[in-house]
């Protein structure tokens, strides 16, 4: 269970927390529920949803702790050993902790910035992961796909496979499709809010996804809301999140022995848009909604080395061990 950052009249810590910092409502409504600080920011509703959800963790690390000049140290080294959490994740997880802290600070609740000497953790820079689903793997996804039988969970499942394989959107990208206020199949179009956007751009609709958003749409009977929406008694009908999507697929992919990152179906799509000639990296990028063009170039460099690798085993002809 989560707890307030600071307890209310504590006397711990006076050389941390500004004691006059209770004396105001407002700020006192931002200790009592530190989530309410992230509306002081000046950034899209998106990533405000997106911080509030994922501050939690931090939170619930601080249960049985008081604030102090360490905690975010404290807290990065905890997260460093969340084994499954990419470090990329991480560092999302992190650079939210200490938005939260720096806010605190701005306020006038902590009398210091505890975040100044804290560094997030080091990614390989300019070395972007292109790895997706080999051709096997895919083909096994989309065989086990056409098997299934046709039910309102089965229907739901291959929607947003088709989103994810067709299309390329992020599981945020899922979450936030209204139908049918952003579903246009007259023009082949879906209206799409990206990941750190406040707005909605149109997205070319592949005629594979079509056929499984129409096949959705008609079997659960939607008039409107959100296109995804949990199939449980416990949560009928509420929006689904993206853990919720997350666990479907990890779900389905374990099923099929297959152990991967979701994002990998955006690499899987990335990649295959590098492999038609046809098309430029602008256009990938206008399909894929990359804003910038030249992460799109690890994909096709990618795609070219592949294709030298058989000659990177004939270089070495005539050689033989056994």
């Amino acid at each position: 269970m989560e707890k307030n950052l600071i307890k209310v009249n504590s006397t711990a810590n006076n050389d941390l927390i500004n004691p006059d910092a209770f004396k105001n409502q407002e700020i006192l409504s931002i200790i009592i529920n530190p989530r309410k600080a992230f509306d002081y920011l000046d950034i899209s509703k998106g990533s405000r949803e997106d911080y509030k959800s994922r501050i939690g963790l931090f939170l619930n690390f601080m249960r049985d702790k008081d604030l102090s000049l360490n905690s975010p140290l404290e807290y990065k080294r905890y997260l460093e050993s969340l084994i499954n959490y990419t470090t990329a994740t991480k560092n999302h997880y992190f650079l939210v902790c200490l938005k939260l802290l720096r806010e605190y600070h701005r306020q006038g609740i902590l009398k210091r910035d505890i975040t100044s000497n804290v560094s997030l953790f080091n990614e390989e820079k300019n070395k972007m992961k292109v790895e997706g689903f080999n051709e096997t793997e895919m083909l096994k996804i989309l065989n086990a796909l056409k098997e299934m039988p046709n039910t309102k969970e089965n229907s739901r499942l291959k929607s947003i496979m088709s989103l994810l394989v067709f299309q390329g959107l992020r599981l945020i990208e899922l979450t936030r499709i209204q139908c049918p206020a952003d579903i246009d199949f007259h023009n082949k179009i879906i209206q799409i809010q990206g990941k750190g956007h406040d707005y909605k751009q149109p997205v070319e609709l592949h005629p594979k996804t079509i056929i499984e958003l129409q096949k959705y749409i008609q079997i659960t009977g939607i008039k409107s809301g959100s296109l995804f929406f949990c199939q449980s008694n416990r949560n009928l009908h509420q929006k689904i999140t993206t853990s919720g999507i997350r666990k479907i697929l990890k779900r389905f992919l374990r099923s099929l022995g297959i152990d991967r990152n979701i994002h990998a179906f955006r690499h899987s799509f990335c990649s295959r848009l590098a492999l038609n000639k046809n098309l430029t990296t602008l256009d990938m990028a206008q399909f894929s909604r990359h804003s910038n063009p030249a992460q799109l170039q690890a994909y096709i460099d990618r795609n070219i080395f592949k294709s030298k690798v058989p000659e990177f085993y004939r270089s070495f002809r005539g050689w033989n061990m056994s």
